[in-house]
This record gives C-alpha cells, structure tokens and sequence, in this order.
C-alpha cells in the first residue's frame, strides 16, 4: 500500500511533467488531472514553487492559467529535490545498518542508541539515533511506505529494496571467490543478465581471473587452463544446427567412448553444454530400433566427435519431450541413466552447509533439511558416479543414506583409495 507522501510526490511529478511539456493549466485542470480539491491544487503549485520553479500567472478570458517560466527557470530540468532535515539523516543511519543483509525486526531496534522514557541512551557501543522509541517506529513505517524497506511477515526481517538508495553488499575474499563462480555459470536468459555479466567481468579483474570475455584481454597474461567455452564449439554446432534436427530424425556418424566409428539414426531430444567439461553433448533416441513396442534405447552423443551428419525423411516428437525434460531436472552431469532418489547427510559446518545449500538451488528436485548438527539433503538424481565423484570432496563430511549402489559406489572409492596407498608404502 502507498503512503500518504509518496501519492503527494507521485501527483507533484505528474504536474511538473505536464508544465514541463509547456502546458498552461487552469485550477480546475489541476484539479482534474490529478483528482484533488481546489485547496490541494493551490497546494501542488506551493510545493512546486517551494522546490524552485518559477510559475508565471496570466488571464486569458476571464481564465487565470498557471505555466513554468522557461525563461526563469534556467535549471528547469534538474531533477527535483527535497530538503535536507534530521529525519532524512535518522532514516539513512537506519538503511546503513540494513545494507549488509536482512535483520530480524526484534535486533535492528537494539543496533540503535535509542533514548528511553528517563532521557537516557540505551547501550554503549550502539549507533547514535537521537530519538525515542515511538519516533523510531514512526521512521520505520515512513520508509516502508516509501518503499525503501519491506518487512518479511513469515520471517519478521527487515530487507532493503534499493528503491531509492543502491544496495551495498561487502564481500570478503572467500565470498568474493564464490560469488564469481557462480557468475561464471548464468546463463543469458536470466533476468538483468548483462548486468550480472558486467559484475563477473569487473570480479574476474580483482581476483586476476581474466577470460576472453574480459575487455582488453590483450592487455593482460593468463596462466593455467582457460576454459573457451561458446568460442570453441560454435563451428562444431554447426554440424548439428544447419540441419532440422528438432522434428527430423539425423543420421550420425560419430566415434564412441571406445573411438570406434558407429553410425546411428537419432532424434534428438535436447543439445547440452557442460560448463565443467567445457563440450556440448546431444542427448537423443536411436531410431534403428524397427520394433516400436520395444523399450527405447537413449544415448548421449560428444558433439566434438561427430564425423557426417545426414537429414532423414523420418519425423520426430522426441525434442524437448518430457522424458528429456525430467532427465535434465535430474542429471548431476551428462547422463541418461533413470533418476534415482537420494539421500545424504552432511555435517553441519559452516563450510559445507553453505556449499550444500548452494547446490539444493541449483537442483530442480532437491531439498534440504538442516537440522542442529547436520543437514540432510534429498534430491533425485541421474548420474550416481558423477554424484558420487561430487560427495567424495566433502570426506567424512557427507554419508550417504540411500540408495544402495550409491553407498557401494562411495565405499568402493574409499577400498581403490587405501589400496593405492599400501602399494605406494610397500
């Protein structure tokens, strides 16, 4: 809901608009423009005139008519402003409290050197807010009415909305490392995309991360393995894109895992990039199966590795089907195996929590629930050796509940581990 003074501001922009389109307007058009009575219209042009323009009055036929002196008003286009007053100072001491994330509405109030009933100051190390209680909240629900903070109901916390005022967000190193690499995987049809692209390029500067996607990458040395990414594969794309292999059935010839020469028909289901192995993978239905009844075989294609590509007269209704769709809500990398339902739990420490929390928002079925000292984490998954290959970097730290080979497939790891161990100390 809109407070009282942000409609007052919003019907004042409103009327310098139309004087600034160098209309001249009557009282009662002011009236009818912005719905008022013929006081608050008298009201509107004093706070104009307050503000610094100059308006000039003259009769035409018997009518008195109000308009901006353009003449006058040789700043007439600088942005309106309000004066400064002690309230203002008090809500921004507020908003500075709040710009390093959400408090819980029962802390902000205990940050703040707020008077009591007897005159005195409340704390000693707090922040100094010369008011008392009752005008503190009063300064709390102006700026929520203006749209400056909103409180959460279910979680009772104070946000920010950086309406008016830019968020700030102070970063140390390792949140700094963390943020970026998440960056690192948005892909462009996220929403303010551009901008998120700008805040990794200006990250990547910091932290000496510099990719081709850094302005003036000549300017610069890289050490290491750099990931190409889309500038690598775009021609290999090609052999695939220039084809319509959404609704026809391609005949590929690629080489397997085993670099043996296999050719294949295939629908294609869905075309993904894998940003951790930096290659695109077709995920597809082999057409050579001439009984329709049977199960179908699926199959997962390196794009790098294909040799001929030829367009069939078979049609298809495989791209983007829901079988694809759920494969890829559940693959932890390329995979094609059926889902399986997890679970696992992980020690509650600070480290892990926050990477386990990461990853439950990148997973479309998973949940957590963190409990005093561990969290348990659900998900459904396709892909058990990639997953597994994923917890083995938390060590003790994680245990898997279920399923079964999931628990083989950590334990055979730990046997390969040890075995490598007795054979390098004998």
């Amino acid at each position: 809901m809109r407070s009282k003074n942000t409609k007052i501001k919003d019907k004042q922009i409103i009327l310098l608009e139309r004087f600034q389109a160098e209309e001249k307007l009557t009282v009662m058009e002011i009236m009818d423009l912005l719905e008022c009575n013929r006081t608050s219209a008298y009201n509107y042009i004093k706070r104009l005139e307050e503000s610094g323009y100059i308006l000039t009055k003259e009769q035409i036929k018997n009518k008195v008519y109000y308009s901006l002196n353009f003449h006058e008003n040789k700043e007439s286009d600088a942005i309106q402003y309000y004066p400064m007053t002690a309230d203002i100072l008090r809500k921004f001491t507020i908003i500075r409290e709040l710009q390093e994330g959400a408090i819980k509405k029962e802390e902000l109030r205990k940050h703040f050197t707020v008077y009591r009933q007897d005159g005195l100051y409340n704390g000693e190390e707090q922040v100094p807010l010369d008011i008392k209680p009752t005008q503190y909240y009063k300064l709390l629900n102006d700026l929520i009415e203006e749209g400056e903070i909103v409180l959460d109901q279910e979680e009772q916390k104070y946000y920010l909305t950086g309406y008016s005022i830019p968020l700030q967000i102070t970063l140390n190193e390792d949140d700094l490392v963390n943020m970026q690499i998440e960056l690192s995987t948005i892909p462009a049809g996220t929403p303010y995309y551009e901008q998120l692209k700008e805040l990794y390029i200006s990250m990547s500067l910091l932290l000496g991360s510099i990719d081709s996607d850094t302005p003036y990458i000549e300017n610069y040395l890289t050490y290491g393995k750099k990931m190409n990414g889309f500038s690598t594969v775009t021609e290999q794309l090609k052999k695939i894109t220039t084809y319509d292999y959404k609704n026809k059935v391609l005949q590929i010839t690629y080489l397997s895992n085993q670099s043996q020469e296999l050719t294949l028909p295939i629908a294609t289901g869905m075309i993904i990039y894998s940003v951790e192995k930096d290659k695109f993978y077709l995920l597809g239905e082999d057409y050579s199966i001439e009984d329709q009844l049977a199960r179908p075989r699926y199959t997962i294609i390196d794009i790098a590795k294909i040799i001929d590509v030829h367009e069939k007269m078979d049609s298809h209704s495989c791209f983007h089907s829901q079988f694809f769709e759920s494969i890829f809500d559940a693959m932890f990398s390329i995979s094609i195996e059926p889902p399986v339902n997890v679970i696992v739990e992980f020690e509650r420490v600070a480290n892990v929590e926050r990477k386990v929390k990461y990853l439950q928002m990148q997973r479309k079925n998973a949940s957590i629930q963190v409990q005093e000292n561990k969290i348990l984490y659900t998900d459904q998954v396709s892909g058990l050796a990639d997953f597994a290959n994923y917890l083995r970097r938390f060590g003790k730290s994680a245990r898997v509940i279920e399923p079964l080979l999931l628990k083989e497939k950590m334990r055979q790891s730990v046997e390969l581990s040890l075995a490598r161990y007795e054979e390098e100390h004998t």
